[in-house]
């Protein structure tokens, strides 16, 4: 036993091998996640379930594997395992049993990742954003979705509904891989608070586009063009006012005294979040259901300040909760889009896909530039511009909750032609994209990165109106108040 014991303490301190507390929190996450799937199977039944949980188990640690060995996002695994297992023919999911669960997990994935977003913007830095942050949020996403959308016309041939569709999905931040790119190097909470608020609110101006264009592709037959859109407005506006009746709701019920405050209010928060996601989906308001999450969210955080609790993750524990619920979604959603991936019934040949490559990595070097250009408004040195532009372009999270949509809607409308063809198209291009942008930027910015090579290290300063200046003061001014001390005792 002393043997055994040894050797375990042993391996636990290797430094790939994670803590024993890190350890035994992700396995009761896993095995939560297999819990909600065993569910699953026991409701609804059919065959392939076992294969769809050991895949994203497998993913799940795969992923962490990479993330420790070779400080690659996690993501990237995840994306690799659904992709190969798929392609191996280890799973076969595409039932009507299996797509209806697979749907609402989707749905719920998307509901987890929105509620975080207005989380998010309920932040001290989400208070005050400077100019320069406002067109940080909004220029290069504008500028990329324009190069894209261009692009998979003339070079990729895509249709105009679809090339916009890949262009907005390629225009939003992922705040999800801005975070420990801003902790590694060494970002103040307010800064990372600031970018990730802006990072947000440029997803949610991406969301509502999403849905636009999503009601324009899948639009009935006869509806002319200014019906669709003002129709699909109506609907982003309907999910704005009731994501604030809802968070005015949450707000005051339960009592801020009751002993299950926290657990009536996450369990509403994510109730209410599903309701509108799959019942705005269900009228054909694409854009309604993440608007009404965001802004429920975002509602009821600011009525929750007065009542003692904190913004954001600090003192939220309803916004915990859902980070948590983010990293157990994080596998499925991920291993599910690189399964859904044939790129047998794609229209993709081998000259197309490093087309596809030349401009993935064309755009992604312009949406740099253009961001540069952007911090050069701001009081950052060349190093933090660096760090702020490369962290401002990786794909993650909100493409792998919106691209698979397009899809989604397809099969449910039971499109067998070029509709589900170009959406399988668009799923592709965005999963290059993922893979190329995510890791490539990663790398840059790691300790060992090109940008820690050539500049010095230096501490990230100010993004949210701190000065330089007065930073530099402040350990004179906090010197002298002690000297002065020390001579009146």
């Amino acid at each position: 036993m002393r043997c055994m014991g040894s050797t375990l303490r042993g391996v636990l301190a290797h430094p790939l091998c994670p803590s024993k507390a890190w350890l035994a929190r992700y396995f009761a996450m896993v095995m939560i996640g297999i819990l909600f799937i065993g569910t699953a199977i026991l409701v609804i039944g059919g065959n392939g379930w076992f294969q769809i949980v050991s895949a994203v188990v497998v993913a799940q640690l795969v992923g962490i594997f990479l993330n420790k060995a070779t400080s690659l996002p996690p993501l990237l695994g995840m994306l690799i395992v659904g992709f190969c297992v798929r392609q191996l023919g280890y799973i076969e999911y595409f039932s009507a049993r299996h797509e209806a669960l697979i749907y609402i997990a989707r749905s719920w994935a998307l509901v987890v990742l929105m509620l975080r977003t207005g989380f998010h913007l309920d932040s001290d830095g989400a208070r005050r954003p400077s100019p320069m942050m406002v067109g940080l949020a909004i220029v290069p996403g504008v500028v990329e979705f324009g190069c894209v959308a261009a692009l998979a016309v003339c070079v990729l041939d895509m249709p105009v509904p679809f090339a916009l569709l890949s262009g907005i999905i390629m225009a939003a931040a992922c705040p999800s891989i801005l975070m420990p790119c801003f902790s590694m190097m060494g970002a103040g909470r307010s800064v990372k608070a600031v970018l990730v608020a802006v990072a947000c609110l440029n997803d949610m101006l991406v969301i509502v586009a999403f849905g636009i264009v999503m009601a324009i592709i899948f639009s009935f037959a006869g509806d002319s063009l200014p019906y669709v859109l003002l129709h699909r407005i109506m609907g982003v506006g309907c999910g704005l006012l009731l994501g604030v009746v809802f968070g005015v709701f949450i707000r005051y019920v339960p009592d801020r005294f009751d002993p299950h405050v926290m657990t009536i209010r996450s369990l509403m928060m994510g109730s209410v979040g599903l309701f509108s996601m799959l019942g705005f989906a269900k009228i054909g308001f694409f854009g309604g259901g993440p608007a009404a999450c965001i802004v429920t969210a975002y509602v009821a955080s600011r009525g929750w300040r007065p009542q003692g609790w904190g913004p954001d993750y600090r003192g939220n524990p309803v916004a915990t909760v859902f980070d948590v619920l983010w990293r157990i979604m994080q596998p499925v959603m991920f291993c599910l889009m690189g399964a859904d991936l044939e790129i047998d019934k794609t229209s993709y040949t081998m000259e197309k896909l490093l087309w596809s490559v030349g401009v993935l990595l064309f755009v992604w070097l312009v949406r740099i530039v253009v961001s540069l250009a952007v911090t050069a408004y701001g009081d950052l040195s060349i190093k933090e511009r660096l760090y702020v532009t490369l962290a401002w372009v990786p794909k993650a999270g909100v493409q792998a909750a919106l691209c698979p949509l397009a899809l989604d809607q397809a099969r449910y409308r039971g499109d067998t032609g070029d509709i589900l063809r170009h959406s399988r198209d668009v799923m592709l291009f965005v999963l290059l994209a993922v893979v190329i942008t995510a890791p490539l930027s990663a790398a840059l910015l790691s300790r060992r990165g090109l940008v820690n090579v050539l500049l010095p290290a230096r501490r990230i300063s100010t993004v949210s109106g701190v000065s330089r200046q007065g930073l530099q003061q402040a350990p004179q001014a906090q010197q002298a108040q002690q000297a002065q001390q020390a001579q009146q005792a």
